[in-house]
């Protein structure tokens, strides 16, 4: 319905942007007026960037909340902060400047006590290190 208007609005495209935003907003205005949960989730799926794209524009920020969890002093948040950290390395296609940072904050959770998951800590480590 919208892949081929989306594909002339992509990101670099301003003139095409500017070309089809009258159209682009009245079947946009018109799906989401519609009571058809289908069109709706049609919508949402064709302008909605996929999850490597996302996870990479939104990268600095998914990091620093992955960081705030592994400072944290409960072993539940390091936990799901290390499974975070398991999925960005598997989907994000390349973490750039974000993995030294990544990985000081890895280690600085790692110190201490032993606690369990911890083993999910230095999973991530080892997949961060890949």
């Amino acid at each position: 319905m919208f892949s081929e208007l989306w594909t002339d609005i992509s990101p670099g495209r301003e003139a095409g942007l500017r070309r089809h935003l009258p159209a682009v907003r009245a079947r946009v205005e018109a799906a989401l007026a519609s009571s058809s949960w289908t069109q709706k989730v049609q919508l949402w799926t064709d302008i909605s960037p996929g999850r490597e794209a996302g996870l990479r524009r939104h990268l600095h920020a998914v990091r620093a909340r992955v960081e705030a969890a592994l400072a944290s002093s409960s072993w539940t948040q390091k936990v799901q902060a290390a499974s975070a950290i398991k999925t960005i390395c598997r989907d994000a296609g390349g973490l750039g400047a974000q993995r030294e940072q990544l990985v000081r904050a890895l280690l600085a959770a790692v110190a201490g006590k032993t606690f369990d998951g911890k083993q999910h800590v230095l999973h991530a480590l080892a997949d961060l290190c890949e």
